[in-house]
């Protein structure tokens, strides 16, 4: 996967990296990457 800006996900709760995920594929699917 490529680098990008968001936290490192295995410092975050796994409720965080949940909404985290959900921002990341959000963004995909608007096509902002």
């Amino acid at each position: 996967m490529a680098d990008t800006s968001h936290a490192d996900v295995k410092q975050l709760s796994f409720e965080r990296a949940i909404e985290e995920l959900e921002s990341i594929v959000k963004r995909l699917e608007d096509g902002k990457v």
